[in-house]
């Protein structure tokens, strides 16, 4: 006699221990019916890292936007001691052209002149730096890259989390229930 069945494997997209199997050999099941669960434990585990992440790059953020680079508090003063210095120098060079004052004198008043711009350059090149790094990329508009990785990081274990539920694709009748055992290793994508 011939019987014609179409037989459909069935297989987990995560890896892990079964911990409950829910089905026997020649139960009727339908589409979507819990066949088997895979322990969720690591996937929730991997849900709390993530959203650890996510909480980690927010403070972050918080932390840069209030960094003293933003603020310009330190160009303000950075060009105050400019003022300053260029004021001394202008003094030292107006009694060095009346011969009131030393060559040395002069080129100290000038040397801080340049060493003060070089303060403002510094700053400003924080500043940038520091807008840089709360920038977002055009990938993910208005959202911080940290906090993107991170939040898609949860998506993923939250997407395996679910996975840890192996339901039947089809209704039918299960064949080779048996093979369920609980504590068996399940291999992602092999048939079980």
């Amino acid at each position: 006699a011939y019987l014609k069945q179409d037989m459909i494997s069935v297989s987990a997209e995560v890896g892990g221990p079964i911990t409950e199997v829910l089905v026997k050999d020649g139960d009727e099941v339908t589409a979507g019916q819990l066949l088997f669960r895979i322990d969720p434990e690591p996937f929730r585990l991997q849900i709390a890292e993530a959203d650890a992440a996510i909480a980690g790059a927010q403070a972050n953020i918080i932390a840069l936007r209030n960094a003293p680079e933003l603020s310009g508090s330190d160009i303000a003063a950075a060009r105050s001691d400019v003022a300053f210095a260029q004021a001394r120098f202008d003094r030292v060079k107006a009694l060095r052209d009346k011969g009131f004052s030393t060559k040395a004198d002069y080129e100290a008043a000038e040397q801080a002149v340049i060493q003060a711009r070089e303060r403002v350059r510094q700053a400003e090149d924080r500043q940038r730096e520091a807008r840089a790094r709360l920038a977002t990329g055009p990938a993910v508009p208005g959202v911080n890259p940290q906090v993107a990785a991170a939040e898609a990081q949860r998506a993923n274990a939250a997407l395996s989390l679910r996975r840890t539920e192996v339901r039947a694709p089809a209704a039918g009748r299960i064949a080779q229930a048996d093979r369920l055992q609980i504590g068996q290793q399940v291999v992602p994508n092999l048939p079980v």
